[in-house]
């Protein structure tokens, strides 16, 4: 912590078998409590989820559980919505960032006009730290669009 501002790192998930309730549990409970803090205390608040890096333990317990084969399988899991229910969270999140970022600007643009070198000061973090996420989304967004443009059943796709 530092004022007002707070960095926070968790470790994500070690992931090697199929999601399941405890999962999304986990990223609810962090997220309400990142909300209070930045909604209810205005906390600046810097959220980072560690992604749990593929080792050859988790490669050998993937290949045990043979999770890649049980998810193919699954009627559930249609590769075509898999496609378009990816792009379509891809375009909500683009579109967030970009008004994230639209008043990000407009109210450091606003305290230059008011001489605030405070808000200034915060505010230009805040973009700075945008500038960040926004680096990661559109990193994620070439992952993802180079895995919807494989045909489905290629071991490629991660799935």
């Amino acid at each position: 912590m530092e004022g007002r501002r707070v960095k926070w790192y968790t470790c994500g998930p070690t992931v090697y078998d199929a999601s399941h309730v405890g999962h999304a549990r986990t990223y609810l409970s962090l997220d309400i409590m990142r909300r209070v803090m930045t909604d209810y205390f205005h906390y600046n608040v810097l959220y980072q989820v560690n992604t749990t890096d593929i080792d050859d333990k988790i490669i050998l317990r993937a290949r045990q559980n043979e999770l890649v084969r049980r998810l193919e399988a699954d009627a559930a899991v249609g590769y075509e919505e898999l496609v378009a229910m990816s792009r379509e969270a891809l375009a909500a999140a683009v579109e967030k960032s970009d008004g994230a970022r639209a008043r990000i600007e407009a109210d450091l643009a606003a305290a230059v006009e008011a001489k605030d070198s405070r808000q200034v000061g915060e505010q230009q973090g805040l973009l700075d730290a945008h500038r960040v996420k926004r680096g990661n989304l559109d990193g994620d967004a070439e992952r993802i669009a180079a895995a919807c443009a494989l045909p489905a059943g290629d071991g490629r796709t991660g799935r």
